[in-house]
């Protein structure tokens, strides 16, 4: 995982894979990406239209991400995101179509099942800020309350 510029957990996750990115581009500004995941339990895809290769922000464009994963938890901890009972397990299979541009996501459609719940949504993240701010509409099958 550190490869991919994630922080290694302290203890191993029985998973390795093959990590693929491909990038074509005519000019210096605009590529076409492709990256991939393909692991003993979970699989990435995410395909990118970039806009500003060059640029500060070289990851802004057009982007669709789908994730398939038995266990996705020991990622969202490598990420530092922490959910409740994730070390018991947080299957996920979800897909995502989003635009970043200079520090700002446009979430047009999320749609996933986590641990077995129906989660869907649609907004706006702001990264800008010391502390990411965000706008949108989350709709779940329940809420443990």
């Amino acid at each position: 995982m550190g490869q991919a510029g994630l922080a290694p957990l302290p203890w191993p996750i029985g998973e390795g894979g093959r990590l693929g990115l491909v990038m074509k581009g005519a000019d210096a500004r605009m590529a076409d990406v492709e990256i991939n995941f393909d692991g003993a339990r979970s699989k990435l895809a995410a395909n990118g239209r970039l806009t500003a290769v060059n640029g500060q922000h070289p990851l802004d464009g057009a982007w669709g991400v789908s994730v398939e994963s038995g266990d996705l938890g020991p990622y969202l901890m490598a990420l530092g995101v922490s959910l409740p009972a994730a070390e018991a397990g947080v299957s996920t299979k979800a897909t995502a179509k989003f635009e970043l541009a200079e520090g700002q996501a446009t979430i047009n459609d999320f749609t996933s099942t986590i641990a077995g719940q129906t989660v869907s949504g649609r907004g706006t993240l702001d990264l800008r800020g010391v502390v990411p701010s965000a706008k949108g509409t989350v709709s779940l099958d329940s809420l443990d309350g």
